[in-house]
Order: C-alpha cells, then sequence, then structure tokens
C-alpha cells in the first residue's frame, strides 16, 4: 500500500475532534511520515500540554497525559496562529494571544503559510478530518490547505465526511488522487491496514 510503504516526502494531516480514536493513527504516523501536521480540536489538547492558554476551546481533558512524548516528536507540526471567536467576534491570533475568552475554531493564515513549503515538496499527503470548527462554519482553513494540495504534484488521500463535503462543494474531487467518504473507516484502515470487507474479497 501507498500509505504504509510510502514515497517521501509524506505529509500526514489529521483534523476533527475526537482524539481518543485518533491516537493510535498519530502514533503510528509520526514513525512513518516526514511531517505530522494536527489541526481542528485535536490540536487544542497539544496548545495545552505546551502551556498555551486555549480559553472556551474543545479539547478532550481525558487524553493529555499520554500527548507530552507526541509532543517532543521532531516530525509534528501544530498551529502557530488560530481563529477564535469571542464577545467581540472572530478574529486571528499568535498562539501565544489566545486569552479566556477565546474558543480556537480554525487555523490561522500564518499556520497555512508555513505548510505551503511542505505541500509543494511532498510525493504523498494523506489527510483525515477538518481543520476547523466545520459546523459553526469556520471552513477557510481547510479550504485554503484543499486548494495548496489540490495544486500541488503530490498523490494525495483525503477523507473524513466533512472534508469531503467541502470538497464537494469546490468542485474538486478530480484534484485528489483519492477521496474517501467514510471518515471511521478510513481510520481504521490506517491503524489496521485493513478491513473486515477487504479481508472477505481476498478469502
Amino acid at each position: 500500500s501507498v500509505v504504509f510503504e510510502p514515497e517521501h516526502p509524506f505529509l500526514f494531516i489529521l483534523g476533527g475532534a475526537k482524539i481518543s480514536t485518533k491516537m493510535p493513527l498519530l502514533k503510528k504516523f509520526l514513525d512513518i511520515a516526514d511531517t505530522v501536521f494536527v489541526g481542528g480540536a485535536i490540536a487544542n489538547n497539544f496548545l495545552k500540554v505546551s502551556g498555551h492558554e486555549i480559553g472556551r476551546s474543545v479539547y478532550d481533558a481525558t487524553e493529555l497525559d499520554g500527548l507530552d512524548l507526541s509532543m517532543k516528536h521532531e516530525c509534528l507540526v501544530i498551529p502557530s496562529d488560530v481563529v477564535v471567536q469571542n464577545d467581540a467576534g472572530s478574529e486571528t491570533k499568535k498562539v501565544e494571544e489566545v486569552s479566556e475568552g477565546d474558543m480556537i475554531v480554525d487555523i490561522g493564515r500564518e499556520t497555512i503559510k508555513n505548510l505551503e513549503g511542505v505541500i509543494g515538496g511532498a510525493r504523498l499527503i494523506v489527510w483525515n478530518g477538518p481543520l476547523g470548527y466545520y459546523e459553526n462554519g469556520f471552513t477557510d482553513g481547510t479550504r485554503e490547505l484543499l486548494g495548496l494540495i489540490a495544486g500541488s504534484r503530490a498523490m494525495s488521500i483525503i477523507g473524513g465526511g466533512d472534508t469531503v463535503a467541502l470538497i464537494d462543494e469546490m468542485g474538486a474531487h478530480d484534484k485528489f488522487t483519492f477521496v474517501s467518504t467514510g471518515g471511521g473507516a478510513m481510520l481504521d484502515f490506517l491503524v489496521n491496514e485493513t478491513l473486515p470487507g477487504i479481508e472477505a474479497l481476498l478469502v
């Protein structure tokens, strides 16, 4: 499989909210990929473990203990700036500037710019889950990164329902090598390297 014996440089992007279901995936691909970028609500856990204020942002308190070692991994990249929502509306802030009244809802423009070179040089990009608070309309970061990947020469495998919905809106299905509508199934496949349906076909 191109994912388990990838061409390098290999960029793995992980978004969404449920860090508990994605930790096995994260740990696995920190050892396989050249760069692992974490966005979405999952990134809030890493920002908190790093000592940053995350205000009213969504995170999973039960998963913080296991993140310290992952934070030290040289492949891991987390956002350097974020879009926050607060009483005044929404604005972009460096992660050091987030305050108690803020809720992190998307990745910022500096973070996207920092990933441009990684995307441009990648031979393989695998992505699961949106990078912003999709349900509340914060889709800009995800859209911009999808646009950069669509314009790159990398083999690209994208999955997760919300991410795929944005690809549909953009009319960009043919710009990616493979688009998986089953986010959960994609996660299972990436962790276990097979699925029951595939096993049945191999019998």
